[in-house]
């Protein structure tokens, strides 16, 4: 049982790993015996050149006169594999605590929570200071006591910190997250984000295993648990706009409709987000509009120093569970309505 009195399921079942029993043990150790020495030895060689490095970024940046943002950039590398190798490393004597103290299960999964919200906290925290960035957040204080689906926008890398910094720090939600499998490549994600109860799918899944492993994310949700998904797939940018409505155009003709209005987010994929409605039974919605972040798509957009200074909006509203629509139709409509107001609002936002 976990803390709200609910059964939960837990990384010994199917739900710890979207993948499900598709990824063998050898191809998930495989891998991590690539990123875990590759992750440590680039943390090594970094820290060693670094006074080197800083040098060289200093002399880039007065060249450039780009407020010192190749500095900043190395820096944060720095920090972000240092905490890479840190949270390698916690995790090893989390799991070693766990054996020797034979801890239970729902306690093994506390520590990991709390170790996945300091590592991502630390990091985005770390953004914040070295590329002075201020935070403005409306409707937090509405959120309420869950448990929730949390429809959020994607449209940088930095977005996948917001989660764990503002819902789970800040309102103490346990999220269950719907990620990329890509994102498995990160040693850190790959190890904790397994033990928790997550989904990595591949890009672009629709099958029925990567639908049921998404669907399963809302078996046992308590009070302070929620399911994190961003519905757009994958980030935001005017050229992936154009070629989702280009496919959608030989289709349903009225979801296109809907679809081209959308003019600062992308058409929400129906698969995984449906899935989840489909299966709740007791969860209210969290939407999730932000403003701020679209300058660092890659690691080029912060040596230019596009986020230097820059301003981070979050805008959340909730939708009670009595309000959302129970047919597949009407959720679909239901959907792109509240979407659209995360379209408008950015909008206002670009204006601002």
């Amino acid at each position: 049982m976990n803390r709200n009195g609910m059964k939960q399921q837990t990384q010994g079942s199917p739900m710890g790993n979207g993948l499900g029993a598709a990824e063998s043990f050898a191809k998930r150790w495989g891998r991590r015996a690539i990123t875990v020495p590759l992750y440590t030895a680039s943390c090594l060689a970094l820290l060693a050149s670094l006074p080197a490095l800083i040098v060289i970024a200093a002399v880039a940046d007065i060249a450039r006169r780009s407020n010192w943002a190749a500095v900043r950039f190395i820096a944060l590398l720095a920090f972000y594999l240092c905490c890479e190798v840190a949270g390698i490393a916690m995790s090893f004597f989390l799991w070693l605590a766990s054996v020797l103290t034979r801890a239970g299960h729902e306690r093994f999964l506390d520590w990991n929570f709390a170790l996945q919200q300091w590592w991502a906290g630390c990091l985005f925290r770390a953004g914040r200071v070295l590329f002075r960035i201020r935070v403005d957040i409306e409707g937090a204080d509405d959120i309420g006591e869950g448990p929730f689906i949390v429809f959020i926008r994607h449209v940088s890398l930095g977005d996948t910190l917001l989660p764990s910094t503002i819902l789970s720090k800040r309102q103490g939600l346990r999220l269950r997250f719907v990620l990329k499998s890509q994102l498995l490549w990160d040693p850190c994600l790959d190890i904790v984000g397994n033990r928790l109860p997550n989904c990595f799918v591949r890009r672009g899944a629709g099958d029925e295993l990567a639908i049921s492993a998404v669907r399963r994310l809302m078996d046992g949700l308590g009070t302070k648990d929620g399911v994190l998904i961003y519905p757009e797939g994958t980030r935001f940018t005017p050229e992936k706009r154009e070629r989702i409505l280009e496919r959608l155009a030989s289709g349903d003709g009225e979801l296109f409709r809907k679809a081209s209005t959308l003019k600062n987010v992308l058409p929400p994929r129906l698969g995984g987000t449906l899935a989840l409605l489909e299966r709740n039974v007791r969860a209210h919605a969290l939407f999730c509009g932000h403003w701020g972040l679209e300058g660092v798509t890659n690691f080029r957009d912060f040596l230019r120093g596009s986020m230097v200074g820059a301003v981070l909006r979050v805008r959340f509203w909730r939708v009670a569970f009595e309000e959302i629509p129970r047919d597949r139709a009407s959720q679909t409509a239901w959907l792109y309505e509240h979407w659209s107001r995360v379209d408008e609002w950015v909008g206002q936002q670009k204006q601002r």
